[in-house]
């Protein structure tokens, strides 16, 4: 029976007879379930050893291992503490922290906490460890004292081709917007593209499509091993404790400890992974995220569910807070292009051949929208950090496919204003990723935008030679015809006696060796004459147009794989990728082909890169094109056929 309650004096009064019959609940339109009175739902006692998630969420946890039914249910990571360990409850980061006292300033990162329009940010800018003044603008040969390569070409003809070539090519001028001072934040509309597309990168919170789902395809190395995974405690790192959890930190940790010198060809002490990336993740959250899912990916050797967690945490981190129409500052954009070069290099020791390319297309945005790599180096007063990151786009820029059909993204005289005599000095050390061959990458760039150049130039005089117009008999239009022809080949003349001689004088920067002892000198030495070996047969190859069959290029073949062998065991065989790719183009013999297989099997063995995999397929296809070795066929077509953007850095 059913009761009615005084409000004045709270006294229960008989009512009516209840209208519903207790024994026949379905009529009447009220339908109860049953209680059991047997079992009861949830945690029968509130728990002080439970999982993160449900003390986080102060939720009662039913302790089931290794998954706990709260955490099944909400399909969320389930993590435990170990024994001992006092439970740091995750906390709001405010916009800015002061920086710890008696930390000594190395540079950019090492000054303060991120802060959209903080106002000790002007400070942030102007601290730090500079390289050296934006202002020296000195013209230079293209050698100079130290060895050092300048692009740009002694012969005029042979520069306003280019010129023209350059600007009849050009893309849609863009309007680069002015970067203001951190008290007035610039307004940016469409800083960072949330796009629904599948064919570019998802920045909503939830979505992590970036990743193949395959679960039994492992990217990870077969062979390469390292060290037993450890557990971090996370007072290692406590910058870390207010957005990661402990098996955040120790992801982290294990890129630092254990990934990131395997990914460089740099000591320690230059190890710019370690001293901006990780310095910075300790800082923004969206980084921090990014770093652990990278460390993750190497301590599952899969694409587990951790990597997966962090890796979306990070898009979404970075989608919420760059919306369209948010104030972007000078710092913003730094953490900006940090984001998207740490993505860009997740994908790439994946092996992947499509989303780094996306990455890498959205840090060139960013930087022509802050006004090109001069203005970014000035404005950050050339410190170590900002080194780093236009050292670490350009090498990414050079080593594409993309950059071997179309030339590099940003003009090779762009990169030669940056990259003076004293960008890498001491103070910055041996580049992670360049290491010493500045000076032959440098080359390199300037082959690939020559012969851009020249294949555009050809397509051309061969459309109007081929073309079927009836005026073989016109005497004025013959001349003009061979007029364009002798100009074409002249050209290609002046071009290959360019570059024999800047391939003869390119010499490395020993000032960057000085500290080093004999057996990394050896092993630097090597590979520098290595890609000058690479750029000597690309040009033989594509801009002399030899034929794999000629006497030439086949002593250079020899002399290149005697020079990959060599380099194997060492810490340079992240860099073999591009040799093994231009020595398989090279290759038209059993015998060369075999051994050539051999060291591809031996490098994807202990390699911690997986591009290398694509690499030995795109080799397969250019030996099954060419079997007779009578065609010049380029490696970067067969990747454009395969629909890759492969990296070979």
């Amino acid at each position: 029976m059913f009761g009615t309650i005084s409000c004045s004096s709270a006294s229960v009064s008989r009512g009516a007879k209840s209208r519903i019959n207790s024994k026949d609940p379905g009529k009447s339109n009220f339908h109860q379930k049953k209680v059991r009175l047997d079992k009861f739902v949830g945690a029968t006692f509130r728990s002080s050893t439970g999982c993160w998630g449900c003390r986080n969420r102060r939720k009662k946890c039913d302790e089931t291992h290794p998954t706990c039914n709260a955490c099944v249910k909400r399909n969320i990571q389930c993590v435990w503490r170990t024994k001992g360990e006092r439970l740091n409850r995750p906390h709001k980061i405010n916009d800015y922290r002061e920086p710890k006292e008696g930390k000594p300033s190395e540079g950019l990162l090492s000054c303060g906490r991120s802060s959209p329009a903080s106002e000790n940010e002007q400070d942030l800018m102007e601290s730090g460890s500079s390289g050296r003044s934006g202002n020296d603008n000195s013209d230079h040969s293209n050698i100079d004292g130290s060895g050092r390569y300048q692009a740009g070409f002694s012969n005029p003809k042979i520069e306003n081709s280019l010129s023209d070539a350059r600007n009849s090519h050009s893309d849609s001028p863009v309007i680069y917007a002015e970067v203001q001072d951190s008290s007035q934040p610039e307004i940016i509309s469409d800083i960072i593209e949330i796009s629904t597309k599948t064919t570019s990168l998802d920045l909503s919170p939830t979505r992590s499509s970036c990743l193949p789902r395959d679960r039994f395809m492992s990217l990870a190395p077969q062979n390469f091993h390292f060290e037993p995974f450890r557990f971090y405690p996370p007072q290692l790192l406590p910058d870390f404790c207010g957005f990661l959890d402990s098996k955040g930190v120790s992801f982290v940790n294990h890129f630092d400890h254990k990934v990131s010198g395997a990914l460089t060809v740099s000591p320690s002490v230059s190890n710019y992974f370690s001293k901006t990336f990780l310095l910075l993740a300790g800082i923004d959250e969206a980084v921090g995220h990014a770093i652990a899912s990278w460390g993750a990916y190497y301590v599952h050797r899969s694409l587990h569910l951790d990597v997966e967690h962090h890796f979306g945490q990070a898009i979404g981190l970075i989608a919420k807070r760059f919306t369209r129409g948010v104030a972007v500052t000078k710092y913003d954009y730094f953490v900006l292009i940090c984001f998207h070069l740490v993505l860009l290099g997740f994908f790439v020791c994946q092996g992947d051949a499509s989303q780094w390319w996306i990455c890498f297309k959205k840090c060139h945005e960013l930087i022509k929208r802050f006004g090109g790599l001069e203005a970014l180096c000035e404005e950050f007063n050339y410190l170590n950090d900002i080194k780093f990151l236009v050292s670490n786009f350009f090498y990414h820029d050079i080593m594409a496919s993309h950059a071997f059909i179309h030339g590099p993204l940003i003009e090779v005289q762009q990169y030669a204003r940056v990259f003076g005599n004293s960008f890498f000095d001491s103070s910055y050390g041996i580049d992670p990723l360049q290491g010493c061959l500045n000076p032959v990458y440098m080359l390199l760039a300037e082959e690939l935008e020559v012969r851009t150049v020249m294949r555009s130039r050809k397509e051309r005089l061969d459309a109007i030679l081929n073309d079927e117009l009836g005026t073989e008999d016109d005497p004025s239009i013959l001349h003009e015809f061979d007029v364009m022809r002798t100009q074409y080949l002249e050209f290609c003349a002046e071009v290959q006696i360019q570059f024999e001689t800047s391939i003869a004088n390119c010499q490395i920067d020993h000032s960057l060796l000085s500290k080093t002892d004999k057996l990394e000198l050896d092993v630097h030495l090597q590979t520098f004459e290595l890609f000058k070996l690479v750029c000597k047969l690309y040009w033989v190859l594509f801009i002399k147009e030899t034929s794999p069959t000629s006497n030439e290029l086949q002593l250079l073949l020899i002399r290149l794989m005697d020079g990959i062998e060599k380099l194997v065991d060492s810490r340079m065989i992240v860099v073999l990728c591009l040799p093994l790719l231009v020595a398989g183009v090279a290759s038209y013999t059993k015998h060369d082909r075999r051994r050539l297989e051999k060291i591809f099997v031996r490098i994807i063995a202990n390699c911690p890169i997986q591009n290398v995999k694509k690499a030995w397929v795109v080799v397969k296809e250019t030996w099954k094109r060419n079997s007779g070795g009578d065609k010049t066929l380029d490696w970067a077509d067969v990747c454009e056929y395969l629909g890759w953007e492969l990296c070979v850095c």
